[in-house]
């Protein structure tokens, strides 16, 4: 390291050099001589140079790599010490588990929701697909896509299922070319069709969180309480997108308030454990209850007969008109149909709200 530090001295001292023999003895020297066909006076200048460069600009250029040469030596103890303290920390895991869900949207991957479970994903995927039929129908369309464009002008979307906040992140392609009206329009579009998908939830969040992006930066974060369905449908109705919105956050502030909903235990209490067939059962029963469009197919769940007997499949959809025979899929991948009556009351019941809710 050492040795290391004394090459500038070196090179300022090469560059102090080079300077003295430029004021000295390669400083141009004038001489005078006369004409003797005009007897006039004619002055020549003599100068010296390496390589064709004169002194000063020898001085220049030595300067310069004395300078570059400070900067690598002297500098890199300070860049080491940095990067111990500072750049070289892991990250807090809610920040990398906020990047790594920012990274699942950056780029078409080829699906276009993501989540934190499941049921996470799939909200997210019905989400993009709302809020793309919405934006061809409200904003139209750039004619020239973006040359930074990576989602094949796909809506990527993300889902964050804590216990009582649900938050949706959309990669909004061709963002950037939007107006600031369109860009207000997208916000509060994506805002309703959050809460329409976190309605479906069971227990339902209190709070909803909605980030709208573009290539890499957020455009804007809002967030505020789930409406009820009357009020939820009302602004559908009347297309008031962004009625219900409590708070607002521009780019400076929209990263550092979505990592806060990627903490453990984020945006309230634990809720009581509950087994993984509870959990799936909770949400199908709760897709089937509300006034949101159910999501087809479920997760995979235990499905009883009346006799107790378990099958632990999908449910892919009706297959009469009548809507008295489900079709089923296993986890090995084939499928089956089943007729309602061969199965508990309390799985045909739900199997009739589902119905219910697919009615047109």
């Amino acid at each position: 390291m050492l040795s290391f530090l004394v090459v500038p001295a070196y090179a300022w001292g090469a560059a102090l050099t080079v300077w003295l023999y430029g004021k000295t003895i390669g400083r141009p020297k004038k001489k005078m001589y006369l004409d003797t066909d005009t007897q006039r006076p004619v002055v020549l200048y003599i100068s010296h140079s390496l390589f064709s460069i004169s002194p000063p600009r020898w001085t220049v250029l030595t300067v310069v790599t004395a300078c570059v040469l400070t900067v690598l030596s002297y500098g890199r103890p300070v860049v080491d010490f940095i990067s111990k303290t500072q750049l070289m920390a892991p990250p807090s895991p809610a920040k990398a588990a906020y990047m790594e869900a920012n990274r699942l949207i950056d780029t078409d991957k080829g699906k276009t929701g993501y989540g934190n479970t499941p049921i996470a994903e799939r909200l997210a995927e019905n989400f993009s697909e709302k809020v793309r039929r919405e934006r061809e129908l409200g904003v139209q369309k750039p004619e020239t896509s973006s040359f930074f464009g990576l989602s094949n002008d796909k809506f990527l979307s993300y889902c964050q299922i804590n216990p009582e906040s649900c938050v949706f992140m959309v990669h909004v392609p061709g963002l950037r070319n939007f107006d600031k009206e369109a860009r207000r329009f997208m916000t509060g579009m994506a805002w309703t069709q959050a809460c329409r998908q976190a309605a479906t939830l069971q227990p339902q969040p209190r709070l909803v969180v909605v980030g709208v992006r573009g290539v890499a930066l957020y455009d804007e974060v809002v967030e505020g309480g789930l409406p009820d369905a009357t009020l939820l449908k009302a602004n559908v109705e009347n297309e008031q997108w962004d009625r219900g919105i409590e708070h607002r956050y521009s780019e400076a502030e929209a990263q550092a308030r979505l990592e806060k909903y990627f903490e453990p235990h984020a945006a309230g209490a634990v809720l009581p454990a509950l087994s993984r067939d509870q959990r799936l059962a909770g949400s199908i029963l709760a897709l089937a209850s509300t006034e949101a469009e159910v999501v087809l197919p479920t997760p995979m769940r235990d499905w009883k007969d009346p006799t107790g007997r378990v099958m632990r499949a999908s449910f892919e959809g009706f297959t009469t008109a009548s809507q008295d025979t489900g079709r089923f899929k296993r986890s090995d991948g084939k499928f089956f149909n089943v007729p309602l009556s061969r199965l508990c009351k309390e799985d045909q019941a739900t199997l009739r709200n589902i119905a219910a809710q697919l009615a047109p």
